[in-house]
């Protein structure tokens, strides 16, 4: 029957009825879509015009057949979320306007050109400073990716610049600024005009997640025009996003008179920050001593510390967006720090200085080593698991009420998906029996077991979508599909056991990361991409280094500096922003790249432009330089809804990264967060 269908409620199906007509050119169509037992005209149009983006009814039209038409979603409605109304409306909005989108598409074409451009100059500037300055330990002139302009400045030793040659060099310098600064100009000109043209033609300003969305639907139906468009789209943004991104504040986490008469001596030292989370104006660093901080964005000073009590030492933090909250997991030294303890404390508390406003959760669990407790955002679920009674329990995240629970004590461990939970058991001689559950209500939807090669370790069993994924040591990797138990292998020379996974359900796309390298493969184990220019700091893959945005396009990470950085000696490393599914970096934050505009701590020899020497950032209480900053940094955390980085260093020092522009606000994509002693 015909009625509104809610415009963000996944579709079953959209239906196109054609309207043949002796002129081809006048043919046309109108757009249908149904939800449940919901059914509503959304759109008509020329039917040459939308041929044009969707071969299949383009192959249709071509054998003279004017049957009806239907657009259907994957099969999985994990990875069909975009499938909706207005998905569907604003696809069909654009392509109906073949003149925008030509002009959309050039514009496109552009920008990437003059990227290209772009880059390759600075190529030859790079070299040609290196040229100049010998070593890069003694650099005379660096090089200003992303900034307005490229320019030279005071040698890094202190040592004044020599007068030899310095009116050409100058003035050759001058001129590369000049191009540059033209380049930068027109890129913004062009992304602004792209935006705009975008939003014209779409009916609307569209988020990312909104762009994100009919990228999916482009790709799901062979809209190539389309899916370039909006590809390009993304990247322009989020180019522009991060263009010119500066080191902005400094916090403390240590307190040096020690915290409401803390009894245990280490939390009284300095200590590096482990993990980093931010909700709303507030951001809260939590440092390897158990010493939590809470800063605001607004006043730039710390609100409080989250711990509560004087023995307390906390593990980890979740922010629980369900009911704007923030979990802390902690132990405590009366316990002899054998259980956890878990917390909630609203944030409007926190925000008011008062972190004792919280209550207990979990109270009548024992969860001693090991126990643990893990927090899952993707299906609002808490997994607890009592060791002493072998009892897994699963909760509400809204509501904390307990849902189920599962005694075995032949579950090694389980695995969590959206919407199902993977039970796998103790090992048989040649097989390991697994079960799959119903995350809502524990209901067991399928149970079986997988051979394994006997006398062989399992390096990992893990679920992703209606996929396992098990790996056994110097053996290929096994794809198995629990809905018709196909099974694919992906060669052991090709698939190495990686140290960590990140899996990107939405896109049907999952990382690996294996010593400092990071790659991305589908769910059919083919590899989509990997990162050559993009070496990981740190080779034990801490996933509080790494962020994932909400639309999981974009993965933010802390990387080792590149080799031609004259900044880069010593531990200071760059914050790369890189598109997942391309591997396309699109900006770098690097001691040579962040300096705010106009400042400089040199007496006179830069001529007042940006300088590489030990510079000093204005605001009286950062009292690091941008190249220590940058410096083993331990926890990453990016607010897309501030659009700001947080690191954290192993000085206990929490660092603002931002450009101080705003954009629309998204839902943050979480990882699964699991707490043990």
């Amino acid at each position: 029957m015909e009625a509104e269908i809610d415009a963000d409620s996944p579709l079953d199906y959209a239906e196109f009825q054609l309207f043949p007509s002796r002129d081809r050119l006048c043919c046309r169509y109108e757009a249908c879509v149904c939800s449940g037992n919901k059914v509503e005209t959304i759109a008509s149009g020329l039917l040459g015009q939308l041929a044009l983006h969707l071969p299949e009814l383009k192959n249709l039209l071509s054998r003279g057949s004017n049957a009806n038409f239907k657009l259907q979603p994957p099969k999985n409605l994990d990875s069909s979320l975009w499938f909706t109304k207005s998905t569907l409306t604003r696809f069909l909005r654009i392509v109906g306007s073949s003149d925008t989108l030509n002009t959309t598409n050039a514009i496109g074409n552009e920008i990437t050109q003059l990227e290209e451009a772009r880059k390759f100059h600075l190529s030859l500037y790079t070299k040609d400073h290196r040229d100049h300055s010998g070593d890069g330990a003694t650099a005379k002139y660096s090089v200003i990716v992303g900034a307005p302009s490229l320019t030279d400045c005071c040698n890094l030793n202190g040592v004044e610049p020599q007068i030899k040659d310095e009116v050409e060099i100058v003035s050759s310098d001058a001129t590369k600024n000049e191009l540059l600064r033209a380049m930068d100009l027109r890129l913004t000109t062009l992304r602004g005009e792209l935006a705009a043209a975008f939003n014209q033609v779409a009916g609307a300003t569209c988020s990312s997640k909104q762009v994100s969305d009919m990228e999916k639907l482009s790709q799901h139906f062979g809209a190539i025009d389309l899916r370039s468009l909006c590809k390009n789209f993304s990247m322009s943004d989020a180019q522009e996003r991060f263009r010119n991104i500066r080191l902005q504040e400094e916090y403390d986490t240590h307190d040096p008179k020690g915290h409401c008469g803390m009894v245990l001596s280490f939390l009284k030292k300095r200590s590096k920050i482990i993990e980093i989370v931010a909700a709303h104006d507030i951001v809260f660093a939590l440092a390897q001593s158990g010493v939590c901080a809470a800063f605001s964005r607004e006043a730039n000073q710390r609100i409080c510390f989250l711990n509560v009590s004087p023995d307390e030492v906390i593990r980890s933090l979740f922010y629980n967006k369900n009911n704007d909250s923030l979990i802390t997991v902690s132990v405590y030294a009366s316990d002899n720090f054998s259980s956890l303890k878990c917390r909630t404390t609203r944030i409007e508390y926190i925000r008011r200085g008062k972190p004792d406003a919280g209550f207990a959760l979990f109270e009548s669990e024992s969860l001693k080593w090991p126990g643990f407790v893990e927090f899952d955002d993707v299906n609002g679920k808490v997994l607890t698991y009592s060791a002493q009674d072998s009892i897994y329990k699963v909760f509400d995240l809204k509501n904390y009420t307990m849902l189920y629970s599962i005694s075995d004590k032949n579950v090694q461990d389980i695995k969590i998906s959206p919407g199902t939970m993977l039970l796998i058991f103790t090992r048989a001689s040649g097989h390991v029996p697994l079960k799959i559950l119903s995350i809502e209500d524990g209901t067991v939807l399928k149970t079986f077991n997988h051979l394994l090669h006997r006398n062989k370790k399992v390096d990992f069993i893990e679920q992703f979508n209606e996929k396992l994924l098990i790996k056994q040591e110097n053996e290929n990797l096994q794809i198995l599909d629990v809905r018709n138990s196909e099974l694919t292998e992906v060669s052991r020379t090709e698939f190495r056991t990686p140290s960590a996974f990140i899996f990107l359900y939405e896109n049907q796309l999952f990382l690996t990361f294996r010593n400092r390298t990071v790659a991305v493969w589908n769910s059919r184990g083919e590899l989509v991409t990997s990162y050559e220019d993009h070496l990981l700091c740190f080779p034990d893959c801490n996933t509080n280094n790494i962020y994932i945005t909400s639309d999981q396009d974009l993965i933010i990470s802390y990387c080792k500096a590149d080799s031609d950085d004259p900044l880069s000696e010593g531990n200071a490393g760059s914050i790369n922003i890189r598109n997942i599914l391309t591997g396309k970096c699109l900006a770098k934050i690097r001691a040579t790249n962040s300096f705010p505009i106009g400042e400089c701590s040199c007496s006179g020899c830069c001529n007042g432009r940006n300088c590489s020497s030990n510079m000093r950032i204005r605001a009286s209480r950062i009292r690091s330089t941008v190249a220590e900053a940058l410096e083993d940094i331990t926890a990453l955390f990016y607010d897309e809804e501030r659009n700001e980085i947080y690191t954290g260093n192993r000085h206990g020092l929490v660092h603002v990264w931002s450009n101080c522009r705003s954009y629309l606000p998204s839902h943050p994509f979480r990882l699964q967060a699991r707490s043990s002693i």
